[in-house]
């Protein structure tokens, strides 16, 4: 039970506006509306909901630790109503089951959580706005057999078996109709990010088509805006992985599954469709979908202080209106105390004498251009951390604007030695000492092109072939001597030189390790061991 009350306090929150202090990191993925738990339910309808056929299932798993598993769901799989909720025969929900009307449970049917009827009214879900420069650009969308896209009319459509696979950037798309039929697939290609597809119309997914092959749930949602409440469907052995964000449209899965989450109008489950509720759902936010233009990835990076070298980010700037459009890139820093902004270059990108900001003319409509910003790390604390944005603001309309930031953390290594020897107590002339260093990298960083030096007394001289190095697995080091106090470093120790006995070097007074790969922060792979053998003269 404690899992399951953690889990509804974390429901995620769809965002409908912009409150008047938002930041324009902010802006671009804002929550609003803290009353508003968009998925917090496998199902939810504003009105009636029905679920029933034998096989029908609801349950739930966490995509964040692997894929889908039967034999493992979980008892999330919740549903929730408006109106009344109708569990016909052969109906399995794991889960809660929650109406505001009647509960209606068929002998055949099953609840494995709480049913609850006459609970309070659920806070209305509104329509989102329909972003408002126009449907995504043909060239936003790639051809390829079997598929048919207008960019005047929005409608998109993928036939024959055949695939269609959407790339971010953009992340945004919006279409008036989105059809799959005969067992055609849509794939995201997102990068990480996730995909939001924005529709004013229909939706209809038949004959085994499937719309993400990728099989995570959080890479793409389709959200109904404007005022249109034409039925989606999914029939026929269809599948998906995305939630649905539909509060004035009729959904129906009819003989389908889905994995992810659904939010309808009138809510059919039926002929045995099966939801799978993820629980990752409460991570993803939502961008705004009256942007027409984005700016892509977030990153984020882990970086030594630069010491007179730079670190390079790569953004992607698309024009996802329909007119070409010329941008102004800008860059903010906050809090400002690490990084310093070199340069923004890229293809068409111009900059004046000011490093912090540049201009990409004429951004034909669909059309994207790579941009890099270059900068420095100040020679601070490891941890310090700092967050550059870089934003495109539409040329004489600063109200179209989107940017992305880079996170960056400061990291150092911090290299520690012990030195032993054994045995410890004082020694007669003509006895071994071993000498043990011990090396460990405590910092946040690897460390590369560490150079570990140590001196023998000169009371002491070198036991030949004595030098033994443990390191972590794929570092090695290669060891060097030198009998002129470090000078040089081309001495190879030899048996009886400079008057030492057999076996011994009298010449060598240093030695030499260097590594020839970076030491890790991470243990156990951060310390190694370096030894060698001297005698007492």
């Amino acid at each position: 039970m404690g899992a399951r009350q953690c889990r509804a306090r974390t429901f995620f929150l769809v965002s409908l506006g912009l409150a008047a202090a938002v930041s324009p990191a902010a802006a671009r993925t804002a929550l609003v509306q803290d009353t508003l738990p968009t998925f917090k339910w496998a199902v939810f309808a504003h009105n009636s909901l029905t679920m029933g056929g034998t096989g029908s299932l609801t349950d739930g798993y966490d995509s964040r630790n692997g894929p889908y598993n039967a034999a493992t769901a979980d008892s999330t799989g919740d549903l929730a109503s408006n109106a009344n909720i109708d569990l016909q025969g052969g109906a399995l929900v794991k889960g809660d089951v929650t109406a505001v009307s009647t509960v209606t449970v068929a002998s055949t049917a099953s609840v494995t959580g709480t049913i609850t009827q006459g609970a309070p009214p659920f806070p209305t879900m509104p329509v989102l706005t329909c972003p408002r420069n126009g449907y995504t650009p043909a060239a936003s969308v790639p051809n390829g057999p079997g598929v048919s896209y207008s960019a005047s009319s929005g409608q998109l459509s993928v036939s024959g078996g055949n695939n269609l696979t959407l790339n971010a950037p953009p992340t945004q798309y919006y279409l008036s109709k989105l059809t799959l039929s005969g067992g055609s697939t849509i794939t995201i290609n997102g990068g990480g990010q996730r995909v939001d597809i924005f529709i004013d119309d229909q939706v209809s997914v038949s004959g085994g088509g499937v719309l993400n092959t990728g099989t995570s749930p959080t890479s793409l949602a389709l959200w109904a805006c404007g005022s249109k409440t034409t039925k989606w469907t999914f029939t026929g052995g269809s599948g998906a992985y995305f939630t649905i964000y539909a509060p004035n449209h009729p959904v129906r899965v009819d003989d389908s599954e889905l994995w992810g989450a659904v939010v309808g109008d009138k809510v059919e489950i039926v002929r045995g469709s099966k939801i799978h509720y993820d629980l990752a759902l409460t991570v993803p936010v939502l961008r705004q979908p009256d942007t027409p233009v984005t700016v892509s990835p977030d990153a984020t990076a882990s970086r030594l202080p630069s010491n007179g070298t730079s670190y390079t980010v790569a953004f992607t700037v698309q024009n996802i209106g329909g007119v070409t459009q010329s941008y102004d890139l800008l860059t903010t820093r906050r809090p400002g105390t690490v990084l310093s902004v070199l340069s923004i270059t890229g293809s068409g990108v111009t900059q004046g004498a000011n490093p912090d900001s540049a201009r990409v003319a004429n951004l034909a409509a669909g059309a994207a251009v790579p941009v890099t910003v270059s900068y420095s790390v100040g020679n601070v604390a490891a941890g310090a951390t700092d967050t550059l944005f870089l934003t495109a603001r539409a040329v004489g309309s600063p109200a179209d604007s989107d940017n992305a930031r880079l996170r960056l953390a400061v990291v150092r290594p911090n290299l520690t030695t012990t030195r032993t020897v054994s045995p410890s107590t004082t020694q007669a002339p003509g006895t071994d000492l071993t000498y043990s260093l011990g090396l460990t990298n405590t910092g946040t960083s690897d460390a590369a092109g560490v150079v570990v030096v140590d001196t023998l007394a000169a009371a002491a001289q070198l036991k030949v072939g004595s030098v033994a190095t443990t390191l972590p697995a794929g570092v090695a080091a290669v060891v060097e001597y030198s009998k002129d106090g470090g000078v040089t470093w081309t001495y190879v120790p030899a048996s009886g030189a400079c008057g030492g006995p057999a076996g011994y070097d009298r010449c060598v007074n240093r030695i030499r390790w260097r590594l020839q790969q970076p030491l890790s922060s991470a243990a156990p792979n951060n310390a190694g061991t370096l030894q060698f053998v001297a005698q007492i003269r």
